[in-house]
């Protein structure tokens, strides 16, 4: 006889009921909790788009930073718009909300890396300078992308056999994340890295699915 009648709109809107818990979470000072909660919400709520850049398109990318210690391991947004490298395409992660896009991310192709590199093998592509801006790092967008990134690759380079990269042995973070994600840890190392030795990393494009293989086509290349 004592209970509150639960008001009729009380779970309506799963954002209400957000929004309440982010202003808990805020105002007792519980930052990892909220963070946690908040991450979870947002992977729940967003999608991940990925499209090719130009050289004009820096405006909308120069607002991505990654931590000073990062730098060494990814350069940045602004290095990578300015170097103008022949045979190097320019990518941006999209995160998608209801009715609005932001840029989380970026990352270069490199067609030379069978040319430039001995452990590339023809057919490969050469993945760079990947990076998740600083402010929305900590919500799992890193390891989401490279999970998807190769359906992506896959249909935007048909002729393309794997994607190939290298993780400097101290970044330990972004080598859990790669595997995480099913990129191969090929168990070589490459010891000519300007930050010191590196991991080789693989995935197979071959088997990433195709467009026609998918009922949610919502991840290909755009036109």
């Amino acid at each position: 006889a004592n209970r509150r009648p639960r008001r009729r709109n009380d779970r309506a809107d799963p954002r209400t009921n957000f929004i309440k818990d982010r202003q808990f979470f805020e105002a007792t000072g519980h930052s990892p909790v909220a963070a946690n909660h908040l991450s979870r919400y947002n992977n729940a709520m967003t999608r991940l788009r990925f499209c090719p850049l130009i050289r004009d398109d820096y405006a909308r990318m120069r607002h991505i930073t990654v931590a000073p210690e990062q730098v060494i391991y990814s350069g940045t947004v602004k290095m990578a718009f300015e170097s103008d490298e022949v045979g190097v395409d320019l990518h941006g992660i999209f995160e998608a909300h209801a009715d609005t896009e932001q840029a989380v991310g970026f990352f270069k192709i490199d067609h030379k890396f069978p040319r430039t590199y001995g452990f590339a093998r023809p057919g490969d592509l050469g993945l760079r300078a990947f990076m998740i801006d600083h402010a929305c790092q900590r919500r799992g967008i890193g390891s989401r992308s490279m999970a998807q990134v190769g359906l992506y690759l896959r249909n935007l380079y048909p002729d393309a056999q794997a994607l190939v990269l290298t993780v400097n042995l101290r970044n330990t973070a972004a080598i859990r994340a790669y595997i995480k994600a099913g990129i191969e840890d090929t168990g070589d190392i490459y010891s000519g890295g300007i930050a010191g030795p590196q991991h080789i990393m693989r995935l197979q494009l071959s088997q990433a699915p195709m467009a026609a293989d998918l009922a949610d086509k919502s991840n290909l290349p755009l036109s």
